[in-house]
């Protein structure tokens, strides 16, 4: 596993997965931007945002991961978030970055929830 940040959207069967991975740092901002553009523009009304080997996110990026949740629902569509360590799942929902009810256990139940 690299530290790296990196992304890759997938949309197949009405669904996106967005799968983020490495730390997600203030050197991962260009990258989150490209993806919030890259989310505007599909067709699917289901995301799911896979967090795929992140071991942290940095309190500097809160806005740009909440502002891309919250342009996704707004446009109508349903958000759903897996991947997290139980850590990181209880950070991020403290701060306020994701909603504890759209967290499922893994890929296959966020893609069952969806279904």
């Amino acid at each position: 596993m690299t530290d790296e940040f990196s992304y890759r959207i997938i949309e197949k069967n009405a669904v996106v997965v967005v799968t983020l991975h490495g730390k997600i740092t203030k050197d991962a901002k260009d990258g989150l931007a490209r993806c919030h553009q890259e989310l505007q523009q599909v067709k699917s009304k289901k995301v799911v945002f896979f967090f795929k080997d992140v071991p942290s996110v940095d309190h500097i990026v809160f806005r740009e991961l909440t502002l891309i949740q919250s342009d996704v629902r707004k446009n109508g569509l349903s958000v759903v978030v897996t991947g997290l360590s139980s850590s990181l799942k209880q950070f991020l929902n403290e701060k306020g970055v994701i909603r504890i009810n759209e967290v499922k256990a893994s890929l296959e139940e966020a893609l069952r929830t969806l279904g």
